[in-house]
């Protein structure tokens, strides 16, 4: 059962929105446990500070009551982590924007030599050449170590 194109652009292009739903579901998942530590944290600091030295009955009586919902402590999460996460996100992309060969030589591929005189790269790039002839482009070509 053999796939055409579009039909593999179709389902690539549903594979990367159920990707880009995940990436968001990470996000609000670091974003929750985050808030959760720095409640936590909080909390933790207002007990201490309060049972430092002795307790009379009126202080013991007057203790502050542990806090579920801080808004600067939400706000502080969600602008750090977007500065991290969107801060790592951009880098990414500029990386990526460099192009498909510089992607391929960061995952191990090695530039192959347009004057290279070895058989199997010659035949690899008269194959590229003439593919790329016919839509008048022509790109670097790089291969993984175990391509030969």
């Amino acid at each position: 059962m053999a796939m055409n194109f579009f039909e593999h652009q179709d389902q690539a292009r549903r594979r990367t929105g159920r990707l880009v739903i995940y990436f968001g579901m990470a996000v609000v998942c670091i974003v929750v446990v985050l808030y959760i530590t720095g409640v936590v944290m909080l909390n933790v600091a207002q007990q201490q500070q309060n049972s430092g030295g002795s307790q009379n009955e009126y202080q013991a009586q007057n203790q502050p009551e542990t806090v579920y919902w801080n808004w600067e402590v939400l706000l502080g999460v969600i602008g750090l982590s977007g500065l991290i996460i969107g801060g790592g996100s951009l880098y990414r992309v500029h990386q990526l924007s460099s192009g498909g060969s510089m992607v391929a030589e960061s995952l191990g591929g090695t530039l192959l030599d347009p004057g290279s005189v070895r058989g199997d790269e010659r035949k690899l790039l008269n194959v590229v050449e003439e593919m790329c002839a016919e839509v008048s482009w022509f790109g670097r070509v790089v291969v993984s170590k175990n391509s030969f």
